[in-house]
């Protein structure tokens, strides 16, 4: 980066502004790599160009503060330096750069609306000066909005645009970021072997031009998908090569994203203490760069794998942490997973009425999450309707019929999409994802509403425990793989053998819970004999030759229970004795 020194007055002394353009060089070379040092010198030049009243030299100086601001997540910082830099009047080629750049920011802050507004100052200004990189860059920043607010056919149909401007420029460095931002976009909505196409073509295309930067950005994308593919070696193998790529370039970000992606595939592996490890490395590196969201995601893993680990003290401690930091850097999934998690600690404690008071705060922020995806969608649509109007602003009374038609047509299917969200919403709320079956929250409702309708009308209520007999064993010795497969296979013997029952519920790990309204304890226990037995005698061979899966069953009506809770504990009493007789049989009583 090169700057020419403006004519100064004579009051001002040479060397210091020399000293200013030394240090926003020297910064601009080191903002990729160390934000942080880049932070520093733009610090150090503004206060140079405050005591010797170098006004000019504000302009290059201020944009090195925001952009390494940006790079740092002081996004309020950098709005400021931005908005600031922008009425000192810049030269059109800052103007337009600083524009793409507080669009960034903005989108950053949720700030959608601006973003869009500037993005597009940028684009029509990029026009002007027919620079096509910055074009693309304000195309490339109007998609990453429409991405931030879950429009992912308006983000792709910018990105597509964007590959086109690429193409037709022959710029294949900015082909490859085309490519590798569709990926994204295919891997969000779960197309994860058409993301695998996209990023392996942007990978090539790195390779061909020594873009490593963009590899080691691409090669950690491909070990990402084949985690979520489960293909844990293709995932090691391209999360190790992008780590010791980014280790060797010094890109401090990709190489803590490469840690988190190697942690993630080995705790599926179940090699937890390398997992564990991993994660405290890239802990390490978020921690220096100051970004407190991708900090809050790790805290999480890191309580998972205690958790796994069964160190319950570690796990609660860790995932408190988690909270803190999710909550201040405004981490809304870090921040709901942390409830789901901290449940299973308090369960594993015994504490249930904790265990129940982390579950309801998960799925009361589960239903937030949706509903803000509901409403950023909807002011996604918003603003592509009402750009669209803005551009057509010529043809509005010509085409007033029409585009009344299709606005309608428009609010319709928002209507549509809205209903569907709403019933994925209350499907979600109520089902554990893996088995289908009604997860703990929904039981707890429906138990405590049952529990009070018998005693109100006199009828007997039963509750059964039913616990997977050395389920840690099953996935120790035949992978989780073979574990999740069991549970999936239990729950679906538990419909097919008992249709009537009114909720079968997977209460949490290897434990499910079946309710039985107007039936004794007795009777309830007969119905869950049936159950153990079709259990033990299913053949179990296709998961493994070996596999054998038999299943404990506590089951109580508890007459003289003052709630549904302490029925639940009934049950769970009678559970825990079928478990001390050696396990797979039932145990009941009043």
């Amino acid at each position: 980066m090169s700057h020419a020194v403006p004519h100064l007055s004579s009051s001002a002394a040479p060397s210091a502004a020399e000293r200013v353009l030394t240090l926003v060089d020297l910064g601009g070379e080191v903002l990729r790599i160390n934000p942080a040092q880049a932070l520093d010198m733009a610090t150090q030049a503004e206060q140079l160009c405050q005591e010797h009243g170098l006004a000019r030299l504000r302009l290059p100086v201020l944009s090195l503060l925001a952009e390494s601001q940006y790079r740092l997540g002081h996004y309020l910082e950098a709005r400021a330096n931005l908005n600031t830099l922008l009425s000192l009047g810049p030269d059109q080629p800052l103007a337009v750069k600083s524009l793409n750049l507080l669009g960034h920011v903005q989108r950053r802050l949720g700030e959608h609306r601006s973003a869009i507004q500037h993005y597009n100052q940028a684009l029509e200004l990029a026009h002007r000066l027919d620079d096509k990189n910055q074009e693309f860059t304000a195309l490339n920043g109007l998609a990453g909005t429409y991405f931030s607010l879950f429009d992912y056919q308006g983000a792709a149909e910018l990105y597509l645009h964007c590959l086109g401007l690429a193409q037709g420029q022959g710029n294949a460095d900015a082909e490859g970021t085309a490519l590798g931002n569709l990926g994204a976009v295919y891997l969000e909505q779960g197309d994860l072997t058409r993301a695998l196409e996209l990023f392996q073509k942007g990978l090539e295309i790195s390779v061909r031009l020594g873009n490593q930067q963009r590899e080691a950005v691409l090669r950690n994308n491909l070990g990402f998908t084949h985690y979520r593919l489960d293909a844990h070696q293709s995932s090691l193998e391209y999360s190790q090569q992008a780590l010791e790529l980014a280790q060797k370039l010094r890109d401090r970000r990709t190489e803590a994203s490469a840690l988190g992606n190697l942690a993630l595939t080995y705790f599926a592996l179940g090699q937890y203490d390398t997992a564990l490890e991993l994660n405290k490395r890239a802990l390490e590196i978020e921690r220096e760069l100051h970004n407190r969201h991708t900090e809050a995601d790790l805290l999480v893993q890191i309580g998972r794998i205690w958790l796994e680990k069964r160190s319950y003290e570690m796990a609660q401690s860790t995932l408190e942490e988690a909270l803190q930091v999710a909550q201040s850097g405004g981490n809304r999934k870090a921040h709901t997973e942390v409830h789901l998690y901290l449940s299973e600690v308090w369960q594993h404690k015994g504490q249930f009425a904790l265990a129940l008071q982390q579950h309801r705060l998960y799925h009361e922020l589960t239903v937030a999450t949706l509903r803000e995806q509901i409403e950023r969608k909807t002011l996604a649509l918003l603003i592509r309707f009402q750009a669209e109007q803005a551009l057509q602003q010529a043809e509005i009374v010509r085409l007033r019929n029409v585009e009344l038609v299709a606005a309608n047509e428009a609010l319709e299917q928002l209507n549509r999409e809205k209903s569907q969200l709403l019933a994925r919403l209350e499907e979600l709320v109520r089902t554990d994802p893996l088995t289908q079956l009604y997860n703990r929250g929904y039981l707890e409702e429906q138990l405590e509403r049952l529990f009070q309708q018998s005693r109100q009308e006199q009828w007997p209520l039963s509750v059964a425990l039913i616990d997977l007999d050395h389920f840690k064993g099953t996935n120790d010795t035949y992978s989780h793989q073979a574990g999740d497969l069991v549970l999936k296979t239990t729950a679906t013997l538990f419909r097919e053998t008992l249709p009537e029952a009114e909720i079968i519920a997977r209460y949490g790990g290897e434990e499910f819970a079946i309710v039985f309204p107007q039936t004794a304890a007795a009777e309830a226990a007969a119905a869950c004999e049936r159950l153990r037995q079709r259990i033990e005698a299913h053949d179990w061979s296709f998961i493994h030759p070996d596999l054998v899966v038999t299943v404990s069953i506590g089951v109580s009506d508890a007459p003289a229970a003052p709630n549904h809770e302490k029925l639940l504990m009934a049950a769970d009493q009678y559970l825990y004795d079928a478990k001390r007789r050696r396990r797979n049989q039932v145990c009941f009583g009043s």
